[in-house]
């Protein structure tokens, strides 16, 4: 770690109310977690019943349930690289809740969707496998489904350490395929989804280089 991220953390730690927050943090730090997560939805419910989701709710019930899921993706995937930044280990079991959060609104997304389209599996599928952007959405989901269903600590176990962790490196292929699908929702979705495109950017380069920085870190100095 870098000297000046442990004088920031030693600084943070030394506040008086830091006490109270690591305190609130250890007990209910992941039910408010899991309440603010759910905070999105509890707002297109109110929006739907007020009439505020337009001429087509289910279409735009849609776009909201995507835009939350990619957000939950990109969140899940932050956390890792912020533990190894600035060693902020309390956030570890924040990545769970936000995988799990992700594959929920991406649930509530492909629902909306069907719902839009009256159920028609028909007009469901039209498309689904030869229109780009239908497919990329597609593939992102079926890659989420394995990493919901093995987030577990009793499929941790079963599956071992190593292969669940090779396993949930597919986050990184669900976001990629959840970015390219966002991008591809007209000119609104370019506009819209450029920047997560550039945090994912950002954090796969720092996947790429983080193992060159630790050597370089660990590197005895003289």
């Amino acid at each position: 770690m870098f000297p000046w991220i442990e004088a920031f953390n030693a600084r943070v730690a030394s506040l008086s109310f830091f006490p109270i927050i690591a305190s609130i943090h250890k007990r209910h730090g992941q039910k408010l977690l899991s309440l603010v997560c759910l905070l999105p939805l509890l707002g297109s419910v109110a929006e739907g019943l007020m009439g505020q989701l337009g001429a087509r709710p289910w279409f735009r019930a849609m776009g909201e349930m995507g835009e939350i899921a990619l957000a939950m993706l990109i969140a899940c995937l932050a956390i890792t690289p912020l533990v190894q930044a600035f060693d902020w280990k309390f956030l570890y079991p924040w990545r769970r809740t936000f995988g799990l959060f992700a594959f929920f609104y991406a649930i509530l997304h492909v629902l909306a969707r069907a719902m839009d389209l009256g159920l028609d599996l028909g007009a469901i599928m039209e498309g689904m496998f030869t229109n780009p952007f239908l497919l990329t959405g597609f593939l992102a989901f079926l890659v989420m489904v394995p990493l919901a269903v093995t987030s577990t600590k009793k499929m941790m176990a079963t599956l071992g350490g190593k292969r669940w962790r090779l396993l949930h490196k597919l986050t990184y292929v669900a976001a990629i395929l959840a970015i390219a699908h966002a991008l591809m929702a007209g000119k609104a979705g370019y506009i819209n989804f450029l920047p997560q495109a550039v945090i994912l950017a950002i954090l796969l380069l720092w996947r790429l280089v983080y193992p060159t920085l630790r050597k370089a870190m660990q590197k005895p100095q003289g």
